[in-house]
């Protein structure tokens, strides 16, 4: 897995988020791999993103 910076902020404490980033199966049976986002992204300073708005931002933290 590679890790990226996100395009968004933390909401707590500004910290540009991290995504990580992999090889994932498409879900086809010809069990083709994409490079993609895995999963949200996060805070590196441990902060839990709490809330996301309709376009992906993330809104609040904990």
């Amino acid at each position: 897995m590679d890790r990226k910076e996100s395009e968004y902020a933390c909401p707590k404490c500004g910290t540009q988020l991290v995504e990580k980033w992999g090889m994932v199966d498409d879900g086809s049976l010809a069990h083709n791999k994409e490079y993609q986002r895995v999963g949200k992204p996060y805070c590196p300073k441990g902060h839990r993103i709490t809330d996301w708005n309709l376009a992906g931002q993330p809104m609040s933290a904990v």
